[in-house]
């Protein structure tokens, strides 16, 4: 064997299977350090909290877009930006 192999120790421990998706985003919030020793073990799934981010980002843009309206959020980012570079 070569040394440019990769060897596994003797005492690797066999890995255990990962929690689901919907597992680690409850445990998220419920037991976040089993979230976390998931992700140490190797299970870095990456397409669940995005879709979720997804999600949530456009119910609060649709939430301000149809109760405030883009005309005020637009008038009240020039009047900060205007106030900003006057100080």
């Amino acid at each position: 064997m070569s040394d440019l192999e990769v060897q596994t120790p003797a005492g690797a421990v066999p890995q255990e299977p990962g929690l689901s998706q919907w597992a680690r985003v409850t445990n998220t919030f419920t037991a976040p350090s089993k979230t976390f020793d998931d992700i140490k073990r190797g299970h870095r799934s990456w397409w669940l909290p995005l879709l979720i981010m997804a999600i949530v980002g456009y119910i609060f843009f649709a939430a301000v877009n149809f109760k405030v309206g883009m005309p005020t959020v637009v008038d009240n980012q020039m009047k900060l930006a205007s106030e900003k570079q006057q100080e």
